[in-house]
């Protein structure tokens, strides 16, 4: 993610291999304030129109995750995936993995919010960038929608999705 520099190191490791973006106007001119991380690959871009920013973000490739890896989900059309499962999405839709492990994505395999705390590390970031977004109360455990993503649907999404699923390294049941 390209907001990843809040997360400390002993927690979320230092290994930085791709960033994703959204194409939005509202993400990108976040990134090009807040971005301080440039991942050593490339950046992933996501958008269910294709939108693009070009070849290349801060000195590195831009890969257009296509629509339809996105898109694909009958009625799931056009729904704004979380970066994580918009990169997941891809990662099936480029490779056909027999089995994709997950890693995170608590919130995702149980539906609904699991924990209503942001990190400290988090909050620190947001107070100190950008202030008027901590208005927002933190979401109620078991809310199933924050925002413009809905952990209910991604979880349906990701179940559909023809492969073996794991959470964390163990099977998942979805």
């Amino acid at each position: 993610m390209w907001d990843c520099h809040w997360q400390p190191p002993e927690d979320y490791g230092t290994r930085y291999t791709i960033g994703v973006l959204s194409s939005s106007e509202k993400y990108i001119a976040w990134a090009d304030r807040w971005c301080e991380r440039v991942p050593e690959l490339g950046w992933m871009l996501y958008d269910t129109t294709g939108r693009s920013i070009g070849p290349s973000y801060r000195g590195k490739p831009v890969w257009q995750i296509p629509p339809s890896a996105l898109s694909r989900h009958g009625e799931f059309r056009g729904f704004n995936f979380t970066r994580g499962v918009a990169a997941a999405l891809a990662a099936v839709d480029a490779f056909a993995p027999q089995v994709l492990d997950l890693w995170g994505f608590g919130d995702l395999f149980a539906g609904a919010v699991t924990d209503h705390r942001y990190p400290e590390a988090y909050m620190a970031f947001k107070r100190a960038t950008r202030p008027e977004r901590l208005i927002f109360e933190p979401p109620a455990v078991g809310t199933s929608r924050i925002g413009n993503h809905d952990f209910g649907i991604e979880r349906a999404v990701i179940a559909r999705l023809g492969c073996e699923v794991r959470h964390n390294g163990e099977t998942a049941c979805l």
